[in-house]
């Protein structure tokens, strides 16, 4: 992995968010006079680009004109981004940009990943070192805001009906990537399917989800869909070593996540009867769900969408041993609200 993309409205005001509420550094941003607004910015292993574009018709107006704000390139480094990009496209992708220097020996390309979202191969420069953006002049060494976050766990990805086994076999054939779970969760009249990708080197994981239905209404993914006008980056995961902290410094910054019911507290000592790592005032108190596999514990909470369109958030997370990805919450969560709901009409 070597830096994730957003194209934005407002580079400026996404970036004083990741900053100030998120505890991101920037790091670099391109030059006035530029046609696009970029700014990097990192915490921990994650480097995130922001991205705006300065006049309506460039292809970043186009982006979010349709989409609106959210995820456009998952930019993976490589060694040669030529014989990357030669490679997929010989087995099948779509090319989205052609091999092009960034200077000093650098190369980037992209190819189409799934809806208008772009695979991105980086080839860094001669002596960028640990620099994941050399292409951006550098800003000054600013004070480390840092909340704790560490590494993207995962992207969660919604597509529409019938999306995922075609987007499973474009990942392992054009990509060599390797899937490494598949789940079908029935919460009620809700039905999800995904299954989960990841590359060689264990750094990209995708979780890749569609709808099926049994009746009831349209669900969180036919929602997105609709509201991003297509398939896309529904949620990306940060890591933490420890959430009750992370969480909480979040939440004193303003960051705001969905809330669950009451009767979802009352109901995990059913599901996972030991909660080594925290407490369960500490979990209710800072709406952090717990889940368990056959490895262990997950810890996880959700950030309310900021985005105009409440497309995408965030996912703030810590595994204490857990492999998998908290479906039984879904499920749980499901529960808690039929149990609310229940409880009001008596």
């Amino acid at each position: 992995m070597n830096h994730v993309e957003f194209y934005v409205s407002d580079a400026d005001a996404v970036a004083g968010g990741l900053t100030t509420q998120y505890g991101f550094r920037p790091v670099a941003r391109s030059g006035p006079g530029e046609s696009v607004r970029s700014i990097a910015l990192r915490q921990g292993g994650i480097t995130l680009v922001v991205t705006s574009a300065a006049s309506a018709g460039h292809l970043v107006s186009e982006y979010v004109e349709t989409h609106g704000d959210g995820v456009a390139s998952i930019a993976l480094r490589v060694d040669d981004a030529r014989q990357a990009f030669d490679r997929a496209v010989t087995r099948g992708a779509r090319p989205v940009s052609a091999p092009a220097p960034l200077g000093d020996g650098g190369v980037a390309a992209s190819i189409q990943a799934f809806g208008d979202v772009a695979l991105r191969f980086v080839q860094l420069p001669s002596g960028a070192g640990d620099n994941p953006v050399p292409w951006l002049p550098p800003v000054a060494d600013a004070e480390d805001p840092s909340t704790g976050l560490q590494v993207l766990d995962h992207f969660a990805v919604c597509l529409p009906p019938g999306g995922v086994d075609p987007h499973v076999r474009f990942f392992e054939k054009v990509l060599g990537f390797t899937m490494i779970f598949k789940e079908r969760t029935v919460a009620g009249e809700q039905v999800m399917d995904s299954k989960v990708v990841q590359n060689a080197a264990g750094d990209i994981t995708l979780v890749l989800l569609e709808p099926g239905h049994i009746g009831g209404e349209p669900g969180q993914i036919d929602e997105f869909v609709k509201a991003n006008s297509g398939p896309g980056v529904q949620h990306i995961a940060f890591s933490c070593e420890d959430i009750v902290r992370t969480a909480g410094t979040l939440q004193e910054r303003g960051v705001e996540f969905l809330n669950p019911p009451d009767s979802y507290y009352e109901m995990v000592s059913g599901r996972v009867p030991v909660l080594r790592e925290h407490t369960l005032e500490e979990l209710e108190r800072l709406n952090i769900l717990a889940d368990q596999d056959h490895d262990g514990l997950l810890f996880q909470s959700f950030t309310r969408s900021a985005t105009p369109r409440r497309t995408y958030f965030f996912e703030v997370i810590e595994r204490a041993g857990a492999t998998t990805f908290g479906s039984g919450n879904i499920k749980a969560l499901y529960e808690a609200v039929e149990l609310e709901q229940s409880r009001q009409k008596s």
